[in-house]
């Protein structure tokens, strides 16, 4: 069954939809392709970004910033010559992910978003010594591929 997706009117554009969550698509879901592929474009894109911007459906468990929400790899396979496009994404299940829904709030501090909810918390965490569970593993940025296989990467520390 083809998936139809909204077009973006540019006119009317709505910021609150940079903090949509996606959902997940393990198994492929066929695309409406509404055009002719070249026959020659085939191959799968991949690009990952920000997918869920709350915990659990609480808002008040949420990031302020776009570039803050977990992060989420989507699939496109392309194949020009069957016209066809299928989609998957999934979650990247980093240490961050697993441990701030287990907890229900942010465990690592993002890239505009504090785990802190005091000013006090936000100043001693400035003092406090570098411990790697404390680094956000949350690979939003890009993905490279090494080795045949894809590596998610981020810039936050």
């Amino acid at each position: 069954m083809a998936q139809s997706f909204p077009s973006c009117n540019q006119e009317k554009w709505d910021n609150a939809s940079l903090f949509s969550s996606a959902q997940e698509f393990n198994d492929p879901v066929k695309l409406n392709v509404n055009t002719k592929l070249p026959s020659w474009f085939k191959g799968c894109l991949y690009r990952n970004g920000p997918g869920q911007f709350e915990l659990n459906n609480n808002p008040d468990a949420s990031v302020n910033h776009p570039f803050d929400g977990f992060a989420c790899i989507n699939k496109y396979d392309i194949d020009g010559e069957k016209n066809t496009i299928y989609f998957q994404s999934r979650f990247i299940k980093s240490r961050t992910y697993k441990e701030s829904l287990k907890r229900g709030c942010l465990v690592t501090r993002q890239f505009a978003t504090d785990p802190c909810k005091s000013l006090f918390g936000r100043f001693q965490l400035l003092f406090s010594p570098l411990n790697p569970e404390t680094y956000s593993d949350n690979t939003v940025v890009t993905i490279q591929r090494v080795n045949n296989e894809l590596l998610a990467l981020t810039e936050i520390v």
